[in-house]
């Protein structure tokens, strides 16, 4: 975990600026990458836009396409900051995409830390360490969503036969709409909807296999509009209709 990952050279082509902030200050990077880690305490990263994002101790963000950002530490925090420009910025971007405008925790790193607080340590070194950073809260962020995304299967299976909102998931897993929809897709290779639709054939498959429920029925089970509907939409997922369905299987 502490590894850099392959793709991503040890001789880092751009020009790098290493701080270590302690207070407010505004640090231009117009053209360039900033990757901002928490190392105590917490602070406020304001754009010119007005957004603002907060950092608490042991997190991790990259902002990019900025001319400008202040970054305000409270009193006894410090935040390490790493400028980059160049190859390594757009590589940067393209292995860690999800850090990017998002703020994300890393796991357990004070050696790391320990080594880019050392005096005398070159701009490689310390650009390194921020690689790890990275791929640490990735690695980490990753196996998260991998969790997020089999609970949220195991409730799309368990309400099949109800209805499901993406807006409903998000309350329930204290996630935004766009982010259960981006989790299911990449880790379960669908949008939550198709999985609750797919989940509710798999049922009615069931059913039209081992049990004598009329196919309206079935339908009014599933929370489908009327048997029509519920026909159309079984042999959009299976090819053919429940009756034939039914019929083959008998």
């Amino acid at each position: 975990m502490n590894g850099v990952p392959e793709n991503i050279s040890p001789e880092p082509i751009g020009f790098g600026e290493y701080r270590e902030i302690r207070d407010s200050e505004k640090i231009s990077c117009s053209g360039e990458i900033l990757i901002l880690y928490q190392s105590s305490g917490n602070c406020v990263i304001g754009r010119y836009d007005g957004r603002s994002s907060f950092l608490h101790s042991g997190e991790i963000m990259i902002i990019g396409s900025e001319t400008e950002v202040n970054v305000a530490v409270a009193p006894q925090g410090l935040t390490l900051t790493l400028k980059i420009t160049g190859s390594l910025a757009q590589k940067l971007l393209s292995v860690y995409p999800e850090c990017e405008n998002q703020v994300i925790s890393v796991p357990e790193s004070s050696d790391l830390i320990a080594k880019m607080s050392e005096t005398g340590i070159p701009l490689k070194e310390k650009t390194l360490c921020f690689h790890r950073l990275l791929h640490s809260a990735d690695f980490a962020k990753t196996k998260s969503e991998i969790s997020v995304s089999l609970k949220i299967r195991d409730y799309i299976e368990q309400n099949a036969e109800g209805k499901i909102s993406v807006k409903k998931l998000s309350e329930i897993f204290f996630l935004s709409p766009s982010q259960i929809n981006r989790i299911c897709k990449k880790e379960l290779g669908e949008t939550p909807l198709r999985l609750h639709m797919r989940a509710k054939i798999r049922l009615a498959e069931k059913w039209l296999t081992d049990s004598e429920l009329k196919i309206s029925e079935i339908a009014e089970k599933l929370s489908f509009f009327d048997s029509r509907h519920f026909s159309r939409v079984f042999r959009q997922y299976t090819g053919v209709l429940p009756k034939n369905y039914r019929r083959d299987k008998g």
